[in-house]
Protein backbone atom coordinates (compact mmCIF):
# COMPACT_ATOMS: atom_id res chain seq x y z
CA UNK A 1 0.00 0.00 0.00
CA UNK A 2 0.80 3.54 -0.75
CA UNK A 3 1.88 5.58 2.31
CA UNK A 4 0.87 9.25 2.54
CA UNK A 5 0.67 11.74 5.13
CA UNK A 6 -3.02 11.53 5.18
CA UNK A 7 -6.41 14.10 4.70
CA UNK A 8 -6.08 15.97 7.76
CA UNK A 9 -2.39 16.72 7.57
CA UNK A 10 -2.47 17.60 3.62
CA UNK A 11 -5.81 19.85 4.95
CA UNK A 12 -3.96 21.51 7.75
CA UNK A 13 -0.27 22.08 5.07
CA UNK A 14 -2.65 23.30 2.40
CA UNK A 15 -4.49 25.96 4.31
CA UNK A 16 -1.22 27.08 6.56
CA UNK A 17 0.55 27.40 2.91
CA UNK A 18 -2.47 28.79 0.61
CA UNK A 19 -3.77 31.14 3.77
CA UNK A 20 -0.64 33.20 3.05
CA UNK A 21 0.17 32.72 -0.27
CA UNK A 22 -1.69 36.00 -1.40
CA UNK A 23 1.46 38.10 -2.79
CA UNK A 24 2.48 34.49 -4.87
CA UNK A 25 -1.00 34.75 -6.24
CA UNK A 26 -0.35 38.56 -7.55
CA UNK A 27 4.14 37.61 -8.75
CA UNK A 28 2.00 34.95 -10.45
CA UNK A 29 -0.65 37.23 -12.37
CA UNK A 30 1.94 40.06 -12.95
CA UNK A 31 4.59 37.70 -14.46
CA UNK A 32 2.94 34.73 -15.89
CA UNK A 33 4.99 32.34 -17.60
CA UNK A 34 3.20 32.88 -20.31
CA UNK A 35 0.68 35.54 -21.66
CA UNK A 36 -2.79 34.48 -20.46
CA UNK A 37 -4.52 35.36 -23.72
CA UNK A 38 -2.39 33.63 -25.80
CA UNK A 39 -2.60 30.67 -24.10
CA UNK A 40 -6.26 30.62 -23.39
CA UNK A 41 -7.30 31.49 -26.76
CA UNK A 42 -4.53 28.57 -27.65
CA UNK A 43 -6.58 26.42 -25.72
CA UNK A 44 -10.21 26.99 -27.84
CA UNK A 45 -10.13 23.42 -29.48
CA UNK A 46 -9.59 21.59 -26.55
CA UNK A 47 -12.52 24.19 -24.51
CA UNK A 48 -14.60 23.00 -27.69
CA UNK A 49 -14.37 19.15 -27.84
CA UNK A 50 -14.79 19.46 -23.46
CA UNK A 51 -18.29 21.15 -24.03
CA UNK A 52 -19.02 19.95 -27.17
CA UNK A 53 -20.85 23.11 -28.95
CA UNK A 54 -20.40 23.87 -32.73
CA UNK A 55 -19.18 27.30 -31.86
CA UNK A 56 -17.66 27.28 -28.85
CA UNK A 57 -13.97 27.81 -30.02
CA UNK A 58 -15.13 31.01 -31.95
CA UNK A 59 -17.07 32.46 -29.26
CA UNK A 60 -14.27 31.83 -26.61
CA UNK A 61 -11.38 33.31 -29.01
CA UNK A 62 -13.42 36.40 -29.00
CA UNK A 63 -14.17 36.86 -25.74
CA UNK A 64 -10.01 35.74 -24.92
CA UNK A 65 -8.97 38.84 -27.32
CA UNK A 66 -11.48 41.14 -26.63
CA UNK A 67 -10.44 40.39 -22.81
CA UNK A 68 -6.33 41.02 -23.51
CA UNK A 69 -4.04 40.43 -21.07
CA UNK A 70 -3.83 43.92 -19.83
CA UNK A 71 -7.68 43.46 -18.54
CA UNK A 72 -7.47 39.59 -16.91
CA UNK A 73 -4.05 41.07 -15.78
CA UNK A 74 -5.49 44.12 -13.44
CA UNK A 75 -8.97 42.25 -12.42
CA UNK A 76 -6.85 39.55 -11.62
CA UNK A 77 -4.90 41.42 -8.81
CA UNK A 78 -7.14 44.02 -7.88
CA UNK A 79 -9.95 41.09 -6.70
CA UNK A 80 -7.72 38.02 -6.35
CA UNK A 81 -5.00 39.03 -4.12
CA UNK A 82 -7.20 40.46 -1.12
CA UNK A 83 -10.17 37.56 -1.52
CA UNK A 84 -6.95 34.82 -2.15
CA UNK A 85 -6.65 34.17 1.66
CA UNK A 86 -10.24 34.45 2.45
CA UNK A 87 -11.28 32.00 -0.09
CA UNK A 88 -8.58 29.61 1.20
CA UNK A 89 -10.31 29.72 4.76
CA UNK A 90 -13.39 29.37 3.51
CA UNK A 91 -12.45 26.23 1.09
CA UNK A 92 -11.00 24.05 3.83
CA UNK A 93 -13.91 21.91 4.23
CA UNK A 94 -13.83 21.12 0.97
CA UNK A 95 -10.45 20.85 -0.01
CA UNK A 96 -10.18 18.22 2.96
CA UNK A 97 -13.16 16.06 1.47
CA UNK A 98 -11.61 16.15 -2.42
CA UNK A 99 -7.60 15.32 -0.72
CA UNK A 100 -9.18 12.76 1.29
CA UNK A 101 -10.94 10.82 -1.26
CA UNK A 102 -7.97 11.33 -3.57
CA UNK A 103 -5.09 10.36 -0.68
CA UNK A 104 -7.63 7.53 0.47
CA UNK A 105 -7.86 6.24 -3.62
CA UNK A 106 -4.17 6.58 -3.55
CA UNK A 107 -3.13 4.59 0.04
CA UNK A 108 -5.44 1.65 -1.30
CA UNK A 109 -3.26 1.03 -4.41
CA UNK A 110 -0.54 -2.08 -4.12
CA UNK A 111 2.51 -0.79 -6.05
CA UNK A 112 5.03 -3.43 -7.51
CA UNK A 113 8.17 -3.30 -6.44
CA UNK A 114 10.76 -0.40 -7.06
CA UNK A 115 12.80 -1.48 -10.06
CA UNK A 116 16.35 0.31 -10.61
CA UNK A 117 16.32 3.70 -11.99
CA UNK A 118 15.13 4.08 -15.83
CA UNK A 119 13.20 0.65 -15.21
CA UNK A 120 10.24 0.68 -16.85
CA UNK A 121 8.63 -1.25 -13.78
CA UNK A 122 8.92 2.22 -12.18
CA UNK A 123 7.02 3.42 -14.83
CA UNK A 124 4.40 1.27 -13.85
CA UNK A 125 4.05 1.75 -10.70
CA UNK A 126 3.33 5.42 -11.81
CA UNK A 127 0.77 4.14 -14.56
CA UNK A 128 -0.84 2.21 -11.77
CA UNK A 129 -1.47 5.21 -9.27
CA UNK A 130 -2.43 7.19 -12.46
CA UNK A 131 -5.04 4.40 -13.31
CA UNK A 132 -6.79 4.07 -9.98
CA UNK A 133 -6.90 7.77 -9.76
CA UNK A 134 -8.48 7.92 -13.32
CA UNK A 135 -10.73 5.10 -12.34
CA UNK A 136 -11.96 6.77 -9.11
CA UNK A 137 -12.35 10.34 -11.15
CA UNK A 138 -14.40 8.58 -13.56
CA UNK A 139 -16.50 6.69 -10.91
CA UNK A 140 -17.50 10.08 -9.16
CA UNK A 141 -18.77 11.75 -12.62
CA UNK A 142 -20.30 8.49 -13.92
CA UNK A 143 -22.17 7.54 -10.46
CA UNK A 144 -23.49 11.44 -9.86
CA UNK A 145 -20.75 12.99 -8.02
CA UNK A 146 -19.50 16.23 -9.03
Amino acid sequence: MVKTIGADRATAKWVARAGVAGPDYEQGVKTPKRAWASSAAGAASTYKQAVSAADIGDRFSRGVNAAGDAKWQAMAVEKGVSRFSDGVAKSEQYYRSGIGTVIGQIERVSLPKRGPRGSTGNYDRARKLGEALHAARLAKTVGGGK
